[in-house]
């Protein structure tokens, strides 16, 4: 009993001392117009993700689900409630086009899911500049949401979530031009080259692969 009153003790301890730590970034996160702190060194991106790491931890030590876990457990009671899902998806071409209603009426929106290739674990800094070994199956699968009007991209699964869930029963509705489709993609694919390849110096030869996107009119 004793040793495990040391042990609540000190993750109460590990537990306050990520809250301050989350109290402290929360409040030098000022940033000049390059993203860079007054201090110099990291940027606002580097912050965030410190930040979310931190509450990552708060989060699952006090048993609350993030946005991301809470996704992992909508996925898992589909599969469960539609068990013959996986294979209908392995059974499909290589990409998935459809399209649904926006929720908010008047408002046009795309979503797209990319995979993104990363080198294949191989020791040798050198060969991560050949293009051969950057893999599907070393990356990673990102998630992107264009909005028409305003022209903005967002990336944050949990922001995009509650516009793509649908159902079985969920009407398909596609009323935008193929061409626009295109544009669109073109400027994702852009957006990908100038944010994730650009930061991991990616070799000329990489790109993204689409998977699956979703028209939301």
């Amino acid at each position: 009993m004793q040793s495990n009153g040391k042990a609540h003790r000190k993750g109460d301890t590990r537990l306050s001392k990520a809250k301050r730590n989350q109290r402290h970034l929360d409040s030098k996160g000022h940033t000049n117009a390059e993203g860079v702190s007054p201090a110099g060194a990291r940027s606002t991106v580097d912050r965030s993700k410190e930040l979310e790491a931190f509450k990552d931890f708060i989060h699952k030590y006090e048993g609350t689900p993030t946005g991301i876990e809470s996704m992992h457990l909508e996925y898992q009671k589909l599969m469960q409630q539609y068990p013959d899902l996986q294979d209908r998806l392995n059974a499909l071409p290589g990409r998935i086009f459809s399209g649904k209603e926006h929720p908010t009426p008047g408002t046009k929106a795309v979503f797209l899911c990319y995979a993104l290739p990363a080198p294949a674990a191989t020791g040798r800094e050198q060969e991560a500049a050949d293009a051969d070994v950057w893999t599907e199956e070393a990356g990673f699968a990102h998630w992107y949401l264009y909005d028409v009007a305003e022209g903005k991209i967002a990336d944050e699964p949990t922001e995009i979530i509650d516009l793509i869930r649908c159902t079985p029963e969920t009407p398909r509705h596609c009323v935008m031009r193929r061409e626009t489709l295109s544009e669109i993609r073109q400027k994702i694919e852009k957006h990908i080259k100038n944010t994730y390849f650009k930061r991991v110096q990616a070799p000329v030869g990489v790109k993204p692969i689409l998977k699956a996107w979703m028209e939301l009119s």
